[in-house]
């Protein structure tokens, strides 16, 4: 469980003469003015990124800025900058950078935290590349969904914001991009860096706004910082739950909304039913049996564990099903759950010094029809060449026919990769794996798609990996009679062009081919080729790598 805060940090920008850190490729450097640094001492990004590392219980920090440039000073050279001091200070499996970016003001709707969104939206000149106008959230939402991997929190959530998600009419798209709501936000202008001021006021109305409309949705922690206190005013933490402690892997986490809001900055929850985990939406057989298990490594004694449940789109206020006191353990069937009927649950914490945590539900939904697999675990791991090995286990099958291996740059967009035979009829345990050989670079999605002896099929869940593309490399020629020979490692099997061409940019030669994962020679024919400078462009789907020699 990695304790993290994704949320503002909220340092509207203005440049001003060289002092602290130097922005990339520039001969001023970015100071951060009205929210982040109120008291002046955190003047850049990379600043900010390095006082947080040595905050305690904290695993990442994603800072996301004003989008526009009304009474802050936000622009193009200021979004480049925070990508590239971002970039710099991230460290997977150390400390992870992340950076987003607030669309919006408070009178027109709200602050929208945007992540994992390269390009800035916004509407001021000069402030934005993607153009969506002030406080046009009907189109906002679509711009976000189509983007891959990107995904939205809602900051200090009033009741109108947001183009009215919490009061108008369910939408789909809307909820593919919200993935959480703050319930706890500050204190924002607090200048303690002891952990001992806490958020007093909670938004749980608006999380329960979005749970009874029917939104997949979880809880999380906004620090908001308006000083020089990042991770340090408030024990205060969104906690994932990730396989690694890596930006593409704590992105997923957001994404499939497996998080939780805490108080308490080392208080663990695991919270299944049907070993699924929080954020998890799932049909099975019977009726859930929920399990709770509460750890501490303060060891502060647990008040209660609270068991919330509501039927998504049923306009109702979620209710309280049971709870246990001064225990750390709760396990409870819900046997009132219908044969063909959905509802969501999710667990409320209170220690006994009176902090609180909420967790993402689980969407259950209740199907006795005997069901094709069970389900125990799909995993998706990159191997040292980059490719990637997918593992699956299934507890039981009936009448499986065969998997069908699914991958997408973008979760959204699939092809089949493969093909595996199912055991048609198992009361046993099966393992299962297959290789891509050839991901995409980035990020890659995969799912199962079983299908039964009948043509019927059933989609697993989703999970992620990313793959380095910055592995490959071309950077060495000899010159032979006739031809020109160069040496490329390739992380994977890929098409590839190379162009050749002289100084002036004229090509003399253009050749596709065909690259295999490690060492690859390719070999150039030009006869008669003259003294002097060449360009030697490498073309696939990774990059495009130019590479100058000379004969």
């Amino acid at each position: 469980m990695l304790r993290c805060h994704l949320a503002r940090c909220n340092q509207p920008l203005r440049l001003q003469p060289a002092i602290g850190q130097l922005a990339a490729n520039t001969d001023k450097c970015l100071r951060f003015v009205i929210d982040g640094n109120d008291d002046g001492n955190s003047a850049t990004p990379a600043l900010a990124y390095a006082y947080v590392k040595s905050s305690l219980n904290m695993h990442f920090l994603g800072i996301s800025e004003h989008n526009h440039n009304e009474s802050t000073n936000m622009s193009l050279t200021n979004w480049t900058g925070l990508k590239t001091q971002t970039a710099a200070a991230n460290q997977d499996g150390i400390f992870v950078c992340m950076y987003g970016m607030e669309y919006g003001t408070i009178s027109q709707g709200g602050h929208f935290l945007i992540y994992e969104y390269d390009s800035l939206i916004g509407w001021n000149p000069g402030a934005y590349q993607v153009y969506v106008a002030k406080g046009d959230f009907i189109n906002l939402y679509p711009k976000i969904k189509y983007h891959p991997g990107a995904f939205a929190t809602l900051a200090h959530p009033n009741a109108s914001d947001f183009g009215g998600i919490f009061t108008g009419t369910y939408n789909s798209v809307w909820d593919d991009v919200v993935v959480g709501v703050a319930m706890r936000n500050g204190p924002s202008t607090s200048t303690n860096t002891t952990y001992s001021n806490p958020a007093t006021s909670t938004d749980n109305a608006r999380f329960t706004d979005l749970l009874k409309k029917g939104y997949h949705a979880g809880p999380t922690i906004d620090h908001d910082n308006h000083n020089t206190t990042f991770g340090r005013t408030t024990q205060g933490r969104t906690v994932v739950l990730a396989t690694s402690l890596t930006k593409s892997n704590i992105a997923d986490a957001y994404r499939n909304m497996r998080f939780y809001a805490s108080d308490d900055y080392n208080l663990k929850i695991t919270y299944t039913i049907a070993n699924k985990q929080m954020g998890s939406i799932t049909t099975q057989v019977g009726t859930p049996t929920i399990s709770v298990s509460i750890v501490d490594d303060d060891a502060e004694s647990t008040t209660s564990i609270a068991l919330m449940t509501g039927v998504p789109g049923s306009g109702s206020t979620p209710t309280t099903l049971t709870s246990v006191s001064s225990s750390n353990t709760l396990t409870y069937t819900d046997n009132t759950l219908a044969n063909l009927s959905t509802k969501y649950y999710y667990i409320i914490v209170t220690q006994a010094d009176g902090n609180q945590a909420w967790t993402s539900p689980i969407w259950y939904t209740r199907n006795d029809a005997s069901l094709p697999i069970t389900l125990t675990r799909f995993v998706a791991n990159t191997k040292n060449d980059n490719s990637v090995e997918l593992a699956w286990t299934t507890a039981s099958e009936y009448n499986n026919n065969r998997f069908e291996i699914e991958r997408s740059a973008d979760g959204n967009h699939f092809e089949i990769i493969g093909v595996l035979a199912g055991k048609m009829n198992s009361r046993e345990i099966t393992n299962y794996s297959f290789i891509d050989k050839n991901p995409f670079a980035g990020i890659n999605y995969y799912r199962l798609n079983q299908i039964d002896k009948n043509g019927a099929n059933t989609y697993s869940d989703l999970i992620a990996t990313n793959i380095k593309s910055d592995l490959l490399k071309f950077n060495n020629h000899i010159f032979r009679e006739g031809q020109v020979g160069f040496s490329i490692e390739s992380p994977m099997a890929m098409d590839a062009t190379i162009q050749f061409t002289d100084i002036n940019g004229k090509e003399i030669s253009n050749i596709n081919t065909k690259l295999v994962v490690g060492l690859n020679t390719i070999d150039l024919y030009i006869p008669e080729l003259p003294d002097g400078i060449y360009n030697a462009i490498l073309q696939t789907s990774l990059s495009r790598v130019t590479y100058k020699m000379k004969k």
